[in-house]
């Protein structure tokens, strides 16, 4: 991903953090820039990826900018995702998830060469729901928070279509609560899918949108626990982010085009934020502000604008 020059202003690691599950360990990338030490820690950044996702897929374009301009990062993958340990593979809780992010941050605090007082969360598309869902939180307490192209809550443009294939999606899904439950393996089914498919997000061209983000080889696996379907209408950052109020300074980066994550949600958001400012990328849809995507650079450009601003290293 960087060149020889970028990546002699940083090291990247690979570090196994234990989780809150006993004996599973979340696999982390640990950057930590040239200069950064115990008498001169730096802010750190904790990024994670959304629904379906896990760090292979282009969160490690993001770590190396910012690690480049001074800034330490913290990615990972959720339990049962990616490289991180867990089982059954590719099941979804929003809980789990929030409890990794709490998990890193705290792990991150702890090393010597980030400032424990200046921790960032990063998170997109669901992972920007988990970032706005838990900055209030006084164990959390971020320094800042950053989220792009956040998923706030279900929207009409996303709401499934009731037709036969969506019935089909149901019943999967009921079998495979009650498979969990009884502790034998989860029914899946696929992340994304064409138009009428059985994928939670559907799409034209949705799937190879995701495939085009990855950056490691199998990152992108394309399969989720069915029972998924059944906590995504139930999950709102936006209502959790209202009612807790976030007080540290708050960027969200939103494509106004994006019917997946809606731009009136972000908008929302910000209103009741006491240091909100939102960057809308006009005419954009949700993938474009992805590496390799057109509109990525005026996205990630504003992310680090808003880190000079308010977390200078």
């Amino acid at each position: 991903m960087a060149d020889n020059e970028e990546s002699a202003k940083f090291e990247m690691t690979t570090v196994k953090v234990p989780s809150v599950t006993p004996n599973w360990n979340l696999d982390v990338w640990k950057y930590v820039p040239a200069g950064a030490s115990s008498s001169k820690p730096v802010p750190v950044i904790v990024i994670a990826h959304g629904l379906g996702a896990t760090k292979g897929m282009g969160l490690g374009v993001y770590a190396e900018r910012f690690a480049s301009l001074g800034y330490g990062c913290a990615v990972f993958d959720y339990r049962c995702w990616g490289l991180s340990d867990g089982e059954p593979r590719n099941i979804h809780s929003n809980e789990m998830k929030h409890d990794d992010y709490r998990t890193v941050v705290k792990w991150a605090r702890q090393q010597v060469e980030f400032d424990p007082h200046r921790v960032v969360l990063w998170g997109s598309s669901f992972a920007g729901g988990h970032v706005l869902s838990i900055s209030g939180e006084p164990r959390v307490s971020p320094f800042a928070t950053i989220a792009q192209c956040p998923y706030l809550g279900a929207t009409d443009a996303a709401k499934p279509a009731l037709n036969l294939a969506f019935a089909k999606q149901v019943g999967l899904a009921v079998l495979d609560a009650v498979r969990q439950f009884f502790g034998y393996s989860p029914i899946y089914i696929p992340c994304a899918s064409p138009p009428g498919g059985l994928g939670l997000m559907q799409g034209d061209g949705y799937v190879e949108e995701i495939k085009e983000l990855e950056w490691v080889s199998g990152s992108f696996t394309n399969f989720i626990s069915a029972s998924t379907l059944f906590q995504i209408p139930f999950y709102s950052p936006r209502d959790t982010a209202k009612k807790t109020r976030i007080a540290c300074p708050l960027l969200i980066v939103a494509p106004t085009a994006d019917v997946l994550c809606h731009i009136d949600y972000a908008r929302d958001v910000i209103n009741a934020s006491d240091q909100g400012e939102l960057v809308e990328v006009k005419d954009a849809e949700h993938f474009e502000i992805y590496p390799r995507k057109k509109r990525f650079e005026e996205s990630i450009n504003a992310e680090i604008a808003f880190l000079k601003k308010h977390v200078p290293v």
